[in-house]
């Protein structure tokens, strides 16, 4: 009541941990952001230490491509993110890449999501590098990214904090 009465809105925040171990490169080194057009606030590039996706929230997913190598997650205030294992590892048709989920499935933080093989998309001429986008960046108020460079463990350590708009 006090809300409408001085036009004050609700805000949440939500904390996006890492959902793989590796390093945090910087976003303008990743080769598919010329053609991405996204703002580095929103995303976040990282070279894996090895193959596991996990939860970075708790949520369910929204999307999972049929090749597995990329997944979106919803948080419960509607927050999405996007993972996507590689570049252009949609090629491999699936090869390398097992899900332990699918569209609809609801996880706790920390779950294991999708395993990926580095070796296998390595060998194949792709990049591993594995980009973190906040799908939905208009629904937050403010996108802060608390690591930029360096080594992160998954699940572990809170990458990015969106406040959200009431």
């Amino acid at each position: 009541m006090l809300t409408k009465l001085f036009g004050r809105t609700k805000q949440t925040t939500v904390d996006i941990a890492s959902p793989l171990s590796g390093e945090i490169i910087g976003w303008s080194d990743h080769r598919s952001v010329a053609a991405s057009g996204m703002r580095s606030v929103d995303a976040i590039a990282i070279k894996p230490a090895n193959g596991q996706i996990v939860a970075p929230f708790y949520g369910s997913v929204s999307h999972i491509a049929d090749t597995g190598h990329s997944i979106t997650v919803q948080h419960a205030s509607g927050l999405r993110l996007k993972i996507g294992i590689g570049i252009h590892t949609d090629e491999l048709g699936g090869d390398g890449f097992m899900s332990h989920v699918r569209a609809g499935d609801t996880f706790r933080a920390g779950d294991t999501l999708i395993d990926f093989d580095i070796d296998t998309i390595v060998a194949s001429g792709y990049s591993p590098i594995t980009s973190v986008v906040v799908e939905n960046a208009e629904l937050a108020k403010s996108i802060e990214q608390l690591v930029t460079y360096g080594a992160v463990s998954s699940g572990h350590e809170i990458i990015l904090r969106a406040e959200l708009i009431g």
